[in-house]
């Protein structure tokens, strides 16, 4: 063992004992038993209350047109003394 290893306790799945706390009295609530539908839109499985949320903003999203390529050599071009044609040589592809 290395001198490190002594200093840290480590738990059996590896993380630092140190670096959480277990608490007895907080239940987690398991989500097993719970049935999942899939958005219309991009097929991803939520529970009822999360699909009522996520549909209209998916289908909001999914309509948008894509943005445009943001040019960087029109952008310095613009109000300066170089050229757009010398900007276009510089930039990489």
């Amino acid at each position: 063992m290395d001198a490190d290893s002594d200093m840290y306790e480590v738990d059996r799945n590896g993380f630092l004992e140190s670096s959480y706390q277990v608490n007895d009295d907080i239940s987690i609530p398991v989500y097993a038993n719970v049935q999942l539908y899939p958005c219309s839109t991009c097929g991803r499985c939520f529970n009822p209350e999360s699909l009522r949320k996520h549909q209209p903003v998916c289908k909001k999203t999914a309509q948008k047109q894509p943005r445009k390529v943001f040019d960087t050599g029109k952008q310095r071009a613009t109000d300066s003394d170089v050229p757009y044609s010398a900007t276009k040589e510089t930039t990489q592809v």
